[in-house]
């Protein structure tokens, strides 16, 4: 789960080193590609910007994501791919996932399927979560974000120093 300001939907992005692009064989995943180098220092696009894959789903993100009472994210990684779901609250869970014994194998289509030219069991291990909450942040320093939102940030955040 990943997003800034009033963003209204969930991007699910990998951030790695050198030589991870991914593929968009939309036939495999829901989501939208929206940048497929998962380089943090990639020339070709924002710096840490990764591999982004944007859910359609205005629950999985935001106010809306908050008002419906949250939902179920999943992550499989493989050493083919990494996989994420989004099942809202009050939406289908999986039996077998709330059951303790998650079986992809058996769900609808994931909302991001990274794969193609990223040697996962390389770029990704000794995976661990971290919640953040993170004010201002490597995006406020971009123009591209606005310089209102930088502005807007920093008056906010500063006097609480």
């Amino acid at each position: 789960m990943e997003g800034i300001h009033d963003q209204r939907t969930n991007f699910h992005i990998l951030h790695s080193g050198p030589d991870c692009v991914v593929s968009n064989d939309t036939n495999l995943f829901t989501g939208t590609l929206e940048t497929d180098d998962c380089h943090a220092f990639s020339p070709k696009q924002y710096l840490n910007e990764g591999c982004r894959i944007e859910d359609s789903n205005a629950l999985s993100y935001g106010q809306a994501f908050n008002d419906n009472g949250g939902g179920i994210f999943v992550t499989e990684i493989d050493t083919l791919a990494i996989s994420t779901w989004f099942f809202p609250h009050g939406s289908e869970i999986p039996d077998d996932l709330l059951a303790g014994s998650p079986d992809p194998t058996t769900w609808s289509a994931p909302v991001a399927r990274f794969q193609g030219g990223c040697d996962i069991p390389t770029k990704f291990y000794a995976q661990r979560m971290v919640f953040t909450t993170t004010f201002c942040g490597d995006v406020s320093l971009y123009q591209s974000v606005t310089a209102l939102y930088s502005t807007l940030s920093y008056s906010w955040v500063a006097p609480s120093h």
